[in-house]
């Protein structure tokens, strides 16, 4: 039995392990679309509780970055793909996977994420190459003169 302000020997309060993935989505998607959600994300963090909504998830400079980064761009590009992306980034690859899985978020959009994940991280060890994109980004890429190391 749970008991509001109790906490489970997790050290998270009882109460926060009834709460299903679809509903903790639904917090997640207005956060995310908020026109700036660096501001609620700050004070997540600061209240401790990102890791109620994804485990292991730290707010780090590169999340203030990478959505000052998307608030600039034009609202066409900005979608909620890329505003899971920039909030999953830091988190190891299985983990992110996961937590979206749990979220109950589209399989397609976590295929792109997964993808999204994996390029990031190639990109990371110097070792991304043409062959590792798929076929038809890589058609979009050569036309935009991506910079791609073979």
């Amino acid at each position: 039995m749970a008991y509001p302000g109790v906490a489970h020997r997790s050290g998270r309060p009882a109460n926060a392990f009834a709460v299903s993935g679809a509903r903790l989505r639904e917090e997640l998607i207005p956060l995310l679309m908020e026109k700036d959600p660096r501001p609620a994300f700050q004070l997540l963090s600061q209240w401790g509780a990102l890791s109620f909504l994804i485990p292991n998830l730290k707010w780090e400079k590169s999340h203030d970055a990478f959505f000052g980064q998307l608030i600039r761009q034009s609202d066409k590009e900005n979608t909620l793909l890329l505003r899971l992306l920039v909030l999953v980034h830091a988190i190891p690859f299985p983990k992110a996977v996961g937590s979206l899985g749990h979220l109950m978020f589209p399989q397609k959009m976590i295929e792109q994420i997964e993808l999204a994940l994996t390029l990031l991280a190639q990109m990371k060890e110097g070792r991304l190459s043409l062959s590792d994109m798929p076929k038809k980004r890589q058609a979009s890429a050569a036309s935009r003169g991506a910079v791609v190391h073979q």
